[in-house]
Order: structure tokens, then sequence, then C-alpha cells
């Protein structure tokens, strides 16, 4: 196994002035396009209720991905709905949430990927779950925005994490933004907080700055990756899964070649907003082609 995604599939329920709209939201929906970028074996660890609709539960188990890690259990779902109010401010609130994910979840041929990527929608991954497998080989990669979701006042909001060099000690690469590294440590200047950061564990600190592109940091200096604009616009919310799977697959490919592959990620997240959305199937022939137009 290649690739192994951990972390909530969640209905994820958008309210607007034209109505009500539910889709699939969460990093494992995006693996699917794991075998389509030509991992070497794909699979998923999440948890879901009774309530996960069925045409998308047979089309996960129908995939190509492995889904023995995908457990259904109990009544409800993981559930956000984000209310579109005035002047286009989002409010997210968190109606409900499947059980937590344990290191039981985590099968031997999970444990045998050699990348790890535990991207959770609201702390609802166990940090046994990340104990366990850094007594593996794997690169273990974290999605940080899901360990500092909390809500208050019927609100989902960003908090710092009293937790979170638990998080960081146990990780290889880590991806956050800007709000998010400004909660994170006290320091002044972009290049100290990372420099904080890579001290406390993850060798690779991906710092994602939407339209200006994103940064990745390592121990031995920086490299500036650009933005790349979708020809055409449909969604965004699978923006920085899709760049983390191919940034992931490609770092791989190219025997840690940083700059290799943070340019296939950004290709790979722009595919994502042109696409229709979670499940969407982006091929590693698509992001070449892309590539060679660019460079």
């Amino acid at each position: 196994m290649e690739l192994t995604v951990v972390g909530h599939l969640f209905r994820d329920i958008r309210v607007t002035k034209q109505g009500i709209k539910e889709t699939l939201g969460g990093a494992p929906i995006y693996a699917l396009s794991g075998p389509t970028l030509e991992a070497n074996g794909t699979s998923i660890v999440s948890c879901i209720g009774s309530d996960f609709p069925e045409p998308a539960y047979r089309r996960l188990t129908q995939s190509g991905v492995d889904t023995s890690g995908l457990y259904q259990m109990g009544p409800k779902t993981t559930t956000i709905v984000t209310t579109m109010g005035e002047e286009g401010k989002k409010i997210r609130s968190l109606q409900s949430l499947a059980p937590k994910i344990t290191k039981e979840f985590l099968l031997p041929h999970h444990l045998d990927s050699t990348i790890i990527y535990f991207s959770p929608i609201y702390r609802e991954i166990s940090k046994s779950c990340f104990t366990k497998a850094a007594a593996t080989e794997a690169i273990l990669a974290l999605d940080l925005k899901g360990i500092l979701y909390q809500e208050e006042d019927n609100e989902i909001q960003i908090v710092s994490c009293p937790d979170l060099d638990f998080y960081l000690g146990y990780i290889n690469v880590l991806v956050l933004d800007q709000l998010e590294l400004s909660l994170i440590t006290e320091r002044v200047t972009e290049q100290e907080a990372i420099d904080d950061v890579l001290r406390k564990g993850p060798f690779i600190v991906i710092l994602m700055k939407d339209e200006l592109g994103s940064s990745i940091y390592t121990h031995h200096g920086k490299e500036d990756i650009p933005y790349i604009i979708p020809s055409r616009f449909r969604d965004d919310r699978g923006y920085i899964h899709m760049y983390m799977i191919g940034f992931l697959l490609e770092f791989l490919r190219t025997g840690g070649n940083i700059s290799a592959a943070g340019h296939f990620g950004a290709v790979c997240g722009s595919a994502s907003m042109e696409s229709f959305g979670a499940g969407s199937l982006i091929s590693r022939y698509q992001i070449e082609r892309k590539l060679r137009t660019l460079y």
C-alpha cells in the first residue's frame, strides 16, 4: 500500500438563499484519485453512520480504493452545515459527529503504507492513531486545521490547541495556512514561526497562501510554489486535500524533490477546483499534461 488517508468523511450541507445543497467532504473522498494518480495502492480509514448516502457508499466500495478501514458505526455521519450569511459571511456548525477513529481502525496493511495522511475534520482522530503509525516507516502527514477546530456558540471556529506539541512530535509533513500559523506560535516573522514549528518535529512544513500560492519549508530552506489559476472555477473545497495527495505521491516518485512535488501538488489542487466536486477523478496524465504547458 502506498497511500492511506485517515479522517472522517462528512456530509457537507450548504444553506444559501437559493436553497440547500448537500455533497460529501473529507480527505478520504479525494483519495479516490489515488489510483488514477498511479499510487501503488490506496486505502482510506474513516467512520460513518447509518445515515451515510447509499449511492456514495457503493461508489466508495467499488472505486478500486481499499475500504476495509471504512467503518459504519452508530446512526450519524459527521455533518457540517455551512450557512451563507449577509455580505458573504460563512457560518459553519457541527450538526453531528461520528465516533472517533482509534488505533484499532488501523489494520496491518494500513500501517505498511509508505504514506499515511491524517486529515481530521473535527478532532476525530485519536492520539493513539499517531503513536501507532509512528512505530512504522511511513511518512506521516497532517492537515492541521481539524486539530484546531472547536465549536463555540454553535459556530465552528479555529482556536489554539493545548496538545499541539504532541501532534507535531509524531509527524513528518505539516500543512497549514497563515491564520493557523499565527495561532500556534508567537513568533513575529513567518520564517521565525516556521523555524519554531520545524524544531518541534516536522521536516517539511507547507504554508498555504491562497492566491499567493504556497511556501514549502524544510531545515535546508524554502521553495515558493505559484498558485495555478484554474481554467474554470467550480469547487475549491478539495484544494488542500488534492494538493497534499499530489505532493506526497510525487515527493516519493522523485526521491524527495521538493520543487517537483510542490508544483505537482499545486496543479492537482488547481485541477480539483476545475472539477465537479468531491469524488471527481484526477489523473496523472491530466496533471503532467498541464505541467508541460506551464513549464
